[in-house]
This record gives C-alpha cells, structure tokens and sequence, in this order.
C-alpha cells in the first residue's frame, strides 16, 4: 500500500509541475501579444500534450 501511496503523490507532483509549466508558458505568450492558436502549439510542443489537452489548458489559464 505504501508504494501505490507514493506512486500517486508522484504522479499528483508531476501533473502538478506540467500545470505550472502550461500556465506559465499561457500567461508569458499572451503578455506578449500571442493568440490562443500560437499558445496551444507551443504547449504541444514544449509540453508534449494532446491538442484537447492544450485546448483545456487554454480554457483554464488564457
């Protein structure tokens, strides 16, 4: 039972850190002047997340 215990607050850390990381880049490319369509490439890219992912980021964050 330990072991499952830490594997999920891994994983809650981990999807904690990619959270912080897709606001970031949200936050930072639309300060500059970026659209939404831009902002969900780069979060493809830099976070290696699916379209509907980055469309939910977007929704969340812009």
């Amino acid at each position: 039972m330990c072991n499952a215990l830490k594997e999920l607050e891994n994983k809650g850390r981990a999807e904690g850190l990619q959270d912080g990381k897709a606001q970031g880049i949200i936050k930072s490319y639309r300060s500059l002047g970026g659209t939404k369509a831009v902002s969900i490439e780069l979060l493809i890219k830099e976070c290696n997340v699916s379209q509907e992912m980055a469309e939910d980021y977007i929704r969340k964050y812009w």
